[in-house]
Parts: structure tokens; sequence; C-alpha cells
């Protein structure tokens, strides 16, 4: 980061796992990690094909228009334990509002959050939305996890299954408005961990990379 920090902003924006983080900044600083990969013993490095360079000091506009409509907002008490990008522990109705403030322009702690959900005691991993790269990453923690990906209405079959009022939830995260009634199951959602992304239209002026080292 340093070396390439001659050549423009650039941060580290994601702590996925051992082995594997994600930077964001400036497009001639981001180039420059790509072009001199090798050199820098860096294993793999990708661009990514995003709009806006997330989780850094250079999304600090986004930060101060969420900060206007989240003051808006009350949060009641959380029905499930609610762990935070920006610090990886729990956090409370209280604290969110601040937190989803910061957590745009802060580190996303994924690797720390799951290390601190293991440790809590949780086994199960269910993650919801198109692909499968958080539950891989989940696996690299742990041989005493189980981690479905759920990307379709059909996934759910891999779960067990739950009589919990929670499936039109899930129904609605992968964009399907099912209901409990109509399939007759559910899942039992007991822990989240967030990770909210603002996109920023136009042409990019910035860039991310993951690193694999």
């Amino acid at each position: 980061i340093k070396s390439a920090s001659r050549d423009g902003k650039i941060y580290l924006a994601n702590d996925n796992a051992d082995g594997q983080i994600v930077l964001s900044g400036e497009i001639n600083a981001i180039e420059y990690i790509l072009q001199n990969a090798k050199s820098l013993n860096i294993r793999r490095a990708i661009k990514l094909p995003v709009s806006a360079p997330f989780h850094c000091e250079l999304m600090g506009h986004a930060a101060q228009v969420l900060q206007v409509e989240i003051n808006k907002i009350n949060f009641n008490k959380f029905d499930a334990d609610l762990y935070s990008n920006v610090t990886s522990m729990k956090c409370t109705e209280n604290e969110i509002a601040q937190l989803l403030i910061d957590q745009i322009v802060s580190i996303v702690k994924w690797r720390e959050i799951m290390q601190n959900m293991i440790k809590d005691g949780y086994s199960k991993f269910i993650e919801i939305g198109p692909g499968n790269v958080l539950t891989n990453l989940v696996k690299r923690m742990s041989k005493n996890i189980h981690a479905f990906s759920i990307s379709k209405i059909e996934d759910l079959k891999k779960l067990e299954i739950s009589k919990k009022n929670t499936f039109q939830l899930a129904g609605k995260l992968v964009g399907e408005n099912y209901n409990q009634d109509k399939h007759g199951y559910g899942v039992e959602i007991k822990a989240i961990s967030y990770h909210q992304l603002l996109v920023q239209e136009g042409p990019p002026a910035h860039l991310r990379v993951i690193l694999d080292l």
C-alpha cells in the first residue's frame, strides 16, 4: 500500500480471510498493484468491477448523505445478534445508526466477525444472495462449521428446516415473494453480519482490487 500510494490514494477496505484482503482507491494506485503484483509478493490480484471505492475515506460524501437520512430513523431492539462491520463485535439498537455511517468509510472486518461468531458458539452460517464467495470464506475459518449459500428458493432445501415465520424475509432477500404457508418451511435467523453497499452512478474514477497473499 505504501508503494502504491505514490500513484494515488489507496486503502485497506476488507479483511476477508487469512491471506485475502481487498484494497480500494484511485485508479492509478490500483493499477500499480495490478502491474506489480509479482514483485510485491502477491499471489493473485483481481480487479473488481465495482462503481465506487467502497469502505474507505473516498466514500466520505456518501457517509455524510447517509448520516442525514439515518438520523430520521428510530431503531427497535434487535431480535437477533447483529455483528458490526466496523467493530466486528455485537452491537445494539443504540449503536447501529453511527456504525452504519462509519462502515461506509471503514475497513470491513469480515474475518474478525466470523472469528467472533464462532467463538460465541455459532456453527451454522447462511449466505443469502447471488454467489457463494462469503460461504467459501467462512469455510476457511473452521472445520467445525456448516455454511450454506442461498441464491434461489430451491437452495433452502439445503438447510435444516425450522418452522419459524422468517421464510418471507429470506424470500425477499433472494428476490422472491414467497411465504411459509405456500412452501411450508422457514429459516430461523439467530445472528446477522451486516454488510451495506452504496452505489454511485457514472464512470469509475476509483477501483477495488482483491488480493490473495
